[in-house]
């Protein structure tokens, strides 16, 4: 089955979709491994993973193609991706949908922000006309091949005030949009307020460290009502910490001693990444085979 079929089905059953995180395919393999039923692959992330800069629009949907090939050819559960704002206008954004969806993505969120586009988390944001997004979204419902991957329509209340990114994002729906996220509710009272106002699944992101409210849960988002709950930065703040500790302590000692216990192996690690697996193919189909 095609993710975006499965994901699909996931949302027609009721089943809540939870998606971890990820721009990288190990990343992604640990979200499986640790049974979220979807992963989420962050521009944020991206542009501060791959290129150690900013999500101030510096990467292209040309490099996001190759990163997100690495993750989908990685894991077997559905992928949604931040397609920022489709990379242009309306038709550079019907050849994101056609790249994306090759890809074997099984959804992605398009936004109404203008360039310079700066990320939601750092500020400065600008939207753009709610026609010109409409008809942008109706390109990307047209240019899809697959009725089952899913366009996602992201808007963001700057200001806080929810009332008219409602308004825009009911447009959005209209032009074919099948879920939506709205970014920039600044507390619980207006983040359950979303999916009370949408007859499509509404998405939230769960980011540590931003404005709006820092302390709902899965669960508490699933009882609002919201369908698709990410967790866009968790495993990227995560490891920034990580490895921050451990090279403070290589630093300081000179060793990893007392680390060790915080750090993966050489045998954690080659089951993880399948040398069992590999052994029992050079066993059945070449002349080596490991004692």
């Amino acid at each position: 089955m095609k993710q975006a079929r499965k994901l699909r089905q996931m949302l027609a059953e009721g089943e809540p979709v939870v998606a971890g995180g990820c721009v990288e395919p190990l990343t992604g393999r640990l979200i499986q491994e640790a049974g979220f039923n979807s992963a989420y692959f962050s521009g944020y992330t991206a542009a501060a993973t791959m290129l150690a800069l900013p999500d101030t629009g510096y990467y292209t949907m040309t490099e996001m193609d190759g990163w997100i090939r690495n993750v989908t050819n990685a894991i077997d559960i559905p992928l949604i991706i931040d397609a920022d704002n489709g990379y242009g206008t309306a038709i550079n954004a019907q050849r994101t949908v056609r790249h994306f969806e090759k890809l074997g993505a099984a959804a992605m969120h398009i936004e109404d922000l203008l360039w310079p586009k700066y990320c939601a988390h750092i500020g400065g944001t600008r939207v753009g006309p709610m026609e010109e997004m409409a008809l942008k979204i109706k390109a990307c419902v047209a240019a899809r091949e697959d009725p089952d991957f899913m366009i996602i329509a992201r808007s963001e209340a700057p200001t806080g005030e929810i009332d008219g990114t409602i308004e825009r994002l009911h447009a959005y729906v209209e032009a074919g949009a099948d879920a939506v996220f709205l970014v920039g509710a600044r507390s619980k009272k207006d983040l359950a307020r979303i999916p009370k106002a949408f007859n499509v699944p509404c998405m939230v992101d769960i980011t540590e460290g931003t404005y709006g409210p820092q302390d709902f849960t899965v669960e508490e988002a699933k009882d609002m009502g919201f369908k698709i709950v990410i967790l866009a930065l968790a495993t990227f703040f995560a490891k920034i910490h990580a490895v921050r500790s451990v090279l403070k302590e290589i630093k300081e000692h000179g060793h990893t001693l007392n680390f060790r216990d915080r750090m993966a192996n050489f045998k954690e690690m080659n089951e993880f990444l399948g040398v069992p697996r590999v052994w029992q193919l050079e066993k059945d189909y070449m002349t080596i085979d490991h004692k």
